[in-house]
């Protein structure tokens, strides 16, 4: 799971911006949002355009380069914040395994390009490399994989070659932390219909709604929420499939209140 995130110099954050989910003092009284002794459900909440969504943008900003899933159009333009002494936007990510730590550092510029890559497993350093002068210390890796390839010059992620190129247990730390950046999710439906992560390519997150009985996880969700009504899966005249209520109503993402307002959802799923 995710201990630890940082973030500095990317979109409207100038300065570091820190998550510790390892601080739970406050959450004695909801202790079914405690996992493994970490948040495991959290809400981040405030007025519009102070960053909320920049904020999980940066967190899934992992995605994009240790995995092959979905990363939306547009939705990093702007890369760097404008304001920031340095070239590069830093991301700071320490994953914790049962009793393992993964404590992993990368800056990218406003290309997105990787700069600057170092992991450190249990406390010892794995690698650090930098990628502007095309060197670095891998004795880790060395040590963890002698059998190598090291042909790796022209790789995008030093992290992602070595997991996809050596033989480690699934149990092992670096095979874990690959599991969880795999299913990370994030969604939106305020203006528009995108997501980041869980699936390499789609329109939109209703595909991966209708496979793998997610349909009844969801429903389920909604029936918490307060929404008990059923749903059913149609094949309209255009071809596409879509949800409806099994009054034969077209699934909005809104309902209407007792005094008439309409208060809309919008769903955040951390897979």
């Amino acid at each position: 799971m995710l201990k630890l995130f940082e973030v500095s110099g990317f979109k409207n954050f100038k300065d570091t911006v820190r998550l510790d989910f390892s601080d739970i003092r406050d959450y004695k009284f909801n202790p079914q949002c405690i996992t493994n002794g970490l948040i495991g459900k959290a809400i981040i909440y405030g007025k519009n355009s102070i960053g909320k969504s920049n904020f999980g943008l940066a967190v899934f900003d992992i995605v994009s380069h240790l995995s092959t899933k979905n990363v939306g159009p547009n939705l990093y333009d702007y890369y760097l914040n404008v304001a920031t002494l340095d070239d590069y936007a830093s991301f700071h990510y320490v994953f914790q395994f049962d009793n393992n730590l993964i404590d992993y550092r990368y800056r990218k510029d406003e290309k997105q390009s990787l700069l600057y890559e170092c992991l450190d497993l249990d406390g010892a350093l794995l690698y650090e490399y930098d990628y502007s002068k095309n060197r670095g210390n891998t004795q880790g890796i060395e040590r963890l994989a002698p059998t190598l390839n090291w042909a790796f010059q022209d790789t995008d992620c030093i992290l992602k070659y070595v997991i996809n190129n050596t033989v480690l247990e699934d149990s092992h730390p670096l095979r874990q932390m690959m599991r969880f950046v795999n299913n990370m999710l994030w969604f939106r439906s305020l203006d528009e219909n995108r997501y980041i992560g869980f699936k390499n390519k789609s329109s939109d997150y209703y595909d991966f709604i209708f496979e793998d009985n997610l349909l009844k996880e969801l429903e389920g969700f909604l029936h918490n929420a307060g929404i008990e009504e059923n749903l059913t899966i149609k094949t309209d005249v255009d071809g596409k499939k879509r949800l409806y209520f099994d009054t034969e109503t077209p699934l909005p993402f809104f309902k209407v209140a007792s005094n008439g307002t309409k208060a809309l959802y919008t769903f955040f799923y951390w897979y």
